[in-house]
């Protein structure tokens, strides 16, 4: 099989970044996985939203899956040529992707899928008026946007952006009718994170940027986290319901 992309085009991380944006990742995971959960409890206590919450679990999950994906992958691309090399070299590590082609860009398509299945499931929960026939452009613009991202990868960062930023222009409405902190919480959780994927757009200009982008999306998820703590410890209703 004959790949027309480099795997140079997909290692953003600098030289003294390496590892430590595995490290965040994996963090992220977590971080993500505990969110599903809390999600999916509320759907035990609050019988009338249940489809949402579990809605919110399953994107929750997928995101929480494509960073698993994305962690292991990368574990392999870094770790396994820098053992055998003992050169910390991104040229190294392009050897031994070269040799794993399928491998490796089966695990980058999967991730980014699932990345992006768990952005668009948000984006429906705010906007459920679309017909039929935009939800299946929108998934079909998701499958182009996936191929073009190996041609240019910050295409999939400025798709991303675009679910992130439907997303944050409702909890922004939201916040000026509802005034409770979860809803503030939550509204500066997803600026951060569409503020995130911006960032990583830029990550072809300057490494810098990337590992920028990686500290700023831990705490834009680690806020999250907090913000579904806080719902889940008030039991509150209205709170749960600005999600």
């Amino acid at each position: 099989m004959e790949f027309l992309f480099s795997a140079r085009d997909f290692i953003f991380s600098p030289p003294w970044f390496i590892g430590k944006d595995l490290v965040i990742d994996a963090i992220s995971t977590a971080i993500l996985f505990l969110i599903a959960l809390y999600a999916f409890s509320f759907h035990k206590v609050d019988m009338d939203g249940r489809k949402r919450y579990i809605t919110t679990s399953t994107a929750f999950l997928l995101l929480s899956m494509s960073y698993l994906i994305r962690t292991i992958t990368y574990y392999f691309v870094y770790f396994t040529a820098f053992e055998q090399n003992k050169i910390e070299s991104i040229l190294v590590t392009t050897d031994i992707i070269a040799s794993n082609h399928a491998l490796f860009y089966s695990s980058v398509l999967l991730f980014r899928f699932l990345a992006l299945s768990g952005f668009y499931l948000l984006f429906l929960l705010y906007f459920r008026r679309l017909d039929l026939m935009t939800k299946l452009l929108i998934w079909y613009l998701i499958l182009v946007s996936l191929y073009l991202s190996f041609l240019e990868p910050f295409v999939y960062n400025l798709t991303a952006f675009m679910f992130l930023a439907g997303i944050t222009v409702h909890h922004i409405q939201n916040m000026t009718r509802y005034k409770c902190r979860s809803t503030k919480m939550i509204t500066v959780s997803f600026i951060i994170l569409a503020i995130t994927q911006l960032v990583l757009s830029l990550k072809g200009v300057d490494v810098r940027f990337y590992a920028a982008a990686k500290m700023i999306q831990m705490v834009g998820y680690g806020l999250l986290l907090i913000t579904f703590a806080i719902m889940k410890k008030n039991g509150k209703r209205q709170d749960r319901h600005n999600l």
